[in-house]
């Protein structure tokens, strides 16, 4: 007996649609504007959990961000992943603190996480 199995990949999205750019550009506004009110549940929440994110926001988690300039970068989109990333910039005084955000869209839910946090 022989069992023949097709799979297709003809329903996989291999672009990031409008939508979803429109969607993550919104994302990255609410990331900014919680850090400002140092709601980082929210970015927990949003986040992959990871022990390297974990991390990263366990440290930040006792930052008052009320005094710093916030910006992030527009979102770089990589072909073919359904993934960006973006920079975040924290400027307090003259010093200026980087990390690097990459966001993957999760087809479960319908929405942008943040998938890795980098200090750089």
């Amino acid at each position: 007996m022989t069992l023949l199995i097709s799979c297709s990949n003809n329903d996989i999205q291999k672009e990031v649609s409008l939508t979803q750019r429109k969607e993550l550009s919104i994302f990255l506004n609410l990331i900014k504007e919680n850090l400002t009110t140092n709601n980082i549940e929210y970015i927990k929440l949003n986040s992959k959990d990871s022990l390297k994110n974990n991390h990263i926001l366990t440290q930040i988690k006792n930052i008052d961000f009320s005094p710093f300039n916030i910006f992030m970068s527009k979102p770089v989109f990589l072909k073919k992943t359904n993934s960006a990333s973006s920079l975040l910039g924290l400027n307090f005084n003259e010093e200026t603190f980087y990390f690097k955000l990459y966001f993957v869209y999760d087809f479960y839910s319908k929405k942008w996480i943040i998938n890795t946090i980098k200090e750089i």
